[in-house]
């Protein structure tokens, strides 16, 4: 899978937020996240929930983008709608790209399985 792609922007101090859709085929696959943005200083929260929108306060998983990238792999994500929510102090331009892997690390005859 994959999207995404063009350049995003998050405001100063508020949460952007993004759906998509894991249907029962993708069970036992890892969801991936991937987050750049125009500045390898920049900093960002971004947050996971089923079902709902996350807030900063309630949310399923969350992880903090550091030195303008985020990487961030869950195994085994349950079906259904997920929303994402992306927070920054200041405003963030980024690009984001998110896909399901059957295999962490693209596997390559060695990935991490």
């Amino acid at each position: 899978g994959g999207g995404g792609g063009g350049q995003l922007t998050v405001s100063g101090g508020s949460l952007r937020y993004f759906s998509f859709d894991l249907d029962p085929s993708t069970a036992g696959m890892t969801l991936r996240i991937v987050v750049t943005s125009e500045s390898p200083i920049d900093t960002a929260l971004v947050y996971l929930r089923q079902g709902a929108l996350p807030q900063t306060h309630t949310y399923d998983l969350r992880r903090q983008m550091g030195g303008g990238r985020l990487d961030w792999r869950t195994r085994f994500p349950p079906s259904g709608q997920w929303y994402m929510g992306l927070f920054s102090d200041s405003t963030l331009k980024f690009t984001m790209d998110v896909s399901i892997e059957a295999c962490p690390a693209g596997c390559s005859g060695r990935g991490i399985c």
